[in-house]
């Protein structure tokens, strides 16, 4: 059962690693184009729209920021959409860049300490050369041990 959760752990840490670069690289194409996504069931003119009144969702992409919002109609000669009200969404590329980097970064610092635990007493600290014999100074590399040698 344990290794069985390893695994998932580690899955879900590549899962995450994966989410956090595509995030960087969208985060990065944002500033250069202006996306918009639609939501709703076609984009409906402007003729459509007075008829009926109904407003579609759509995601606009720019500047870091991915923002969900309604709009009215959308006018295909310009290709611009007609947003009613402000967006009812809004989540910038930075907060989901922490989130989706926040699991490997966990897992890098306790993998880190583990590895900086597991040098036997008695080592260099720069080197790993053992010191028991000479705990003055290391004569692989020269350093001076601080203290207690670890």
């Amino acid at each position: 059962m344990r290794r069985f959760r390893r695994i998932l752990l580690n899955a879900a840490t590549v899962l995450s690693l994966m989410l956090f670069v595509a995030t960087v690289a969208l985060w990065v194409r944002s500033y250069g184009r202006h996306v918009i996504i639609d939501l709703g069931g076609g984009a409906p003119d402007l003729a459509t729209f007075q008829r009926t009144g109904k407003a579609n969702r759509v995601v606009v992409v720019h500047r870091g920021v991915i923002m969900v919002a309604r709009y009215s109609w959308r006018d295909p000669a310009a290709q611009r959409y007609y947003l009613v009200g402000p967006p009812f969404l809004g989540i910038r590329y930075s907060i989901l860049a922490l989130c989706t980097a926040s699991l490997p970064a966990i897992r890098l610092a306790m993998w880190w300490r583990r590895w900086r635990r597991r040098r036997p007493e008695g080592c260099c600290r720069a080197c790993g050369y053992d010191l028991r014999a000479t705990p003055e100074r290391c004569p692989e590399c020269g350093a001076v041990p601080k203290g207690d040698l670890i």
